[in-house]
């Protein structure tokens, strides 16, 4: 399951490369629709970016067409089209946080 597996993956980086210290974080329960259960950490919005990198620079390149492969292999197709598009348009780098935290979104 790419959630539990990508989400450990996250954890790791944090600690190890950003430095958080994990166990700190405040944690929930998930339910899955098959039922099962799992205790989840809940990551401050700021680390969304971090997420959306190791997944879009990890996660996709390294693990997404095998998992697709075995449970929808019509998406291959297009996997193939997104890592094309995202490969040959790098995001421009994003604002410090601290200049995004004192902007007003509205």
């Amino acid at each position: 399951m790419p959630d539990i597996a990508h989400a450990k993956k996250l954890c790791k980086h944090l600690r190890e490369v950003v430095g958080l210290d994990t166990n700190y974080l405040p944690a929930y329960f998930h339910a899955f629709p098959a039922g099962r259960t799992v205790s989840c950490n809940l990551y401050p919005v700021e680390y969304l970016g971090v997420f959306r990198k190791l997944f879009s620079e990890k996660w996709m390149p390294e693990k997404a067409a095998e998992y697709f492969k075995k449970r929808d292999p019509a998406a291959l197709a297009v996997l193939d089209q997104m890592m094309t598009l995202t490969a040959s348009k790098p995001m421009p780098p994003m604002p410090p946080l601290s200049n995004a935290a004192n902007s007003q979104p509205y």
